[in-house]
């Protein structure tokens, strides 16, 4: 990865919670608040602009539900720590 990427690796890992000591003594609304965060950053990381313009902000959003339909924050969590 070069610097760009770390950055962003970063945020992500921040976002879900990657210094808290136990995520489980967290309220789930808090969770769900960091996956949702997570998945917009995600998105908005890996696509370009001109992409995501064009399909728009109603779609995007859908991804974002697809995302935490799917993952839960302490299994992304554990992936973006290997």
């Amino acid at each position: 990865r070069d610097e760009y990427a770390n950055v962003h690796l970063a945020s992500w890992k921040e976002m879900l919670g990657a210094n808290d000591a136990d995520i489980m003594d967290k309220k789930e609304e808090t969770n769900n608040s960091r996956l949702r965060a997570f998945a917009w950053s995600i998105i908005l990381a890996t696509y370009s602009e001109q992409f995501l313009a064009s399909v728009g902000a109603a779609r995007v959003h859908t991804w974002v539900d697809g995302v935490c339909k799917f993952n839960t924050q302490s299994g992304l969590k554990a992936i973006l720590l290997q």
